[in-house]
């Protein structure tokens, strides 16, 4: 990358960071529940543009397909009260998760999974499983039973997704990818925020749940991206060993 690209890269990276914080300072201060419901479909085109521009994610069009599932699915959320909005939310958000989990398992070493890892993930499970189950409790008088069902079917998925990648991130060998701790973090306060939003019926509280959730899907893409790659420079170095052994 000459000078001239890193300044273009520099200034793409500004203009997205003043559109993105300029959208979401205006929807914290705003009293419309109609534009905070769109945030959500905003705020994920916003960060598919960004995967698409700097991470090349139309290079794996497993993936990119995922995230346009996911931002149908926040479609959906605009429309949540109609009938066939609830079916479409989480069939495309089920397909969107299963998109991404297909390769993301791929890169678990299950055999190498040390007794510390499974502690962290243990401790994620329970929180977060009580965390759902009381959620949805909430909810649920008001809800059809079917409802219910995909409430936590979706909820248990979103948190499989969480421990997978969670495992991808103690799994790697760098010291610099301590941010991938984001990932269970953000999944934790967004859950934390959507509990509060239950309890209080304080719409700003759904906003900052949706912005944490979408955090960590963001990382959750670039964590793959990342292993791909380091899979990719593996499967390299191994040709390059073996053709220089054959000669």
């Amino acid at each position: 990358m000459t000078t001239k690209d890193r300044h273009i890269s520099k200034r793409w990276y500004l203009l997205f960071a003043i559109v993105f914080l300029l959208i979401n300072g205006l929807i914290i201060y705003s009293e419309s529940i109609f534009l905070v419901k769109w945030s959500r479909v905003v705020n994920s085109i916003l960060i598919i543009i960004y995967l698409i521009k700097w991470h090349k994610l139309y290079d794996h069009n497993r993936y990119l397909i995922g995230m346009i599932l996911l931002i149908l699915s926040d479609f959906c959320l605009v429309y949540f009260k109609n009938y066939w909005s609830n079916i479409f939310f989480f069939i495309f958000t089920a397909v969107g998760f299963a998109t991404f989990l297909k390769d993301v398992i791929k890169f678990i070493q299950w055999k190498k999974i040390t007794i510390s890892s499974s502690l962290i993930v243990l401790l994620l499970f329970l929180f977060e499983s009580y965390l759902i189950h009381n959620i949805i409790q909430l909810i649920s008088p008001e809800l059809e039973f079917w409802i219910i069902l995909l409430f936590y079917v979706y909820g248990f998925t979103s948190l499989l997704y969480c421990l997978i990648a969670t495992l991808g991130y103690l799994q790697l060998e760098k010291a610099s990818t301590e941010h991938y701790l984001i990932i269970p973090y953000s999944f934790l306060i967004s859950s934390a925020f959507y509990a509060i939003a239950m309890y209080s019926s304080n719409y700003v509280s759904y906003f900052y749940s949706r912005i944490f959730y979408i955090v960590c899907i963001f990382t959750l893409a670039h964590l793959i991206a990342t292993r791909l790659r380091f899979n990719t420079r593996i499967n390299n170095n191994v040709k390059d060993a073996n053709s220089a052994n054959f000669n």
